[in-house]
């Protein structure tokens, strides 16, 4: 299923067992955006995270806009950052602490150029722009999950950022769907036919007749429920191979 948050945020959520994966890919306002603009984008992302919580894994992913730099900082930045960490930054990493997420591109020793996601218009080959602005977010409960997650440079289309993959490796239940109809044991109502309709005229002969018709059909009703009780079992059972 697909939500859709905002025209910056949207969520889709991936059925599975015993966790549902609910990727959410986000884009977030540019450094020149108010910060009104920066906490609205982060109270989304928060809506999305949190709306379906509980047995899921959340992954936020997407160009966030923002520089985390290099440096270990607690468990949401691992000490394989890249460049220096501006004000967005500070931000990205607050939201990651206060929600105990983990930006998983920085836990992964690579070379530099598997590292920059984004690539800035000045850039040339004797002045290098390069930034770590796109990031794939994970709860810290399952960044083992996440095995690898690098860049892939030179993708074939028109774009300054680069291609950001991560490997998940997660044991998941497939779930199936399956319609149980209980088909009657025909043997077992066959043996029992006789019996209960033998009872069914005994206990139908002995009803006081009734005013109201509501009150004789209930009646019939209870007098064939008390005397059917076998058929409650009379289920087809599969067979054990």
């Amino acid at each position: 299923s697909v939500c859709n948050i905002s025209d910056r945020v949207i969520m889709m959520q991936l059925k599975s067992s015993p966790f549902n994966i609910n990727l959410v890919q986000v884009y977030a306002p540019t450094s020149q955006s108010s910060e009104e603009d920066i906490e609205t984008f982060y109270s989304q992302v928060e809506i999305a995270t949190k709306t379906f919580q509980d047995k899921n894994i959340n992954i936020i992913l997407g160009d966030l806009n923002a520089k985390v730099g290099e440096g270990r900082d607690e468990d949401v930045i691992g000490p394989y950052g890249l460049g220096k960490r501006n004000d967005r930054g500070d931000v990205l990493v607050e939201f990651c602490k206060d929600n105990q997420m983990c930006i998983m591109n920085t836990y992964f020793k690579l070379p530099k150029r598997r590292l920059y996601t984004w690539t800035h218009p000045a850039h040339t080959a004797h002045n290098l722009i390069r930034n770590q602005i796109d990031f794939i977010i994970i709860k810290k409960r399952f960044r083992n999950a996440i095995k690898y997650t690098k860049t892939y440079p030179g993708a074939d289309v028109g774009s300054d950022h680069n291609l950001l993959v991560s490997y998940i490796r997660v044991r998941l239940k497939k779930i199936i769907n399956r319609n149980k109809t209980n088909r009657p044991n025909l043997e077992i109502i066959e043996e029992s036919k006789e019996n209960i309709s033998n009872l069914l005229q005994t206990k139908i002969s002995n009803i006081e007749p009734k005013e109201e018709v509501n009150e004789q059909w209930v009646s019939f009703k209870n007098v064939i429920q008390e005397s059917t009780p076998d058929l409650k079992q009379a289920v087809r059972k599969k067979k054990t191979w």
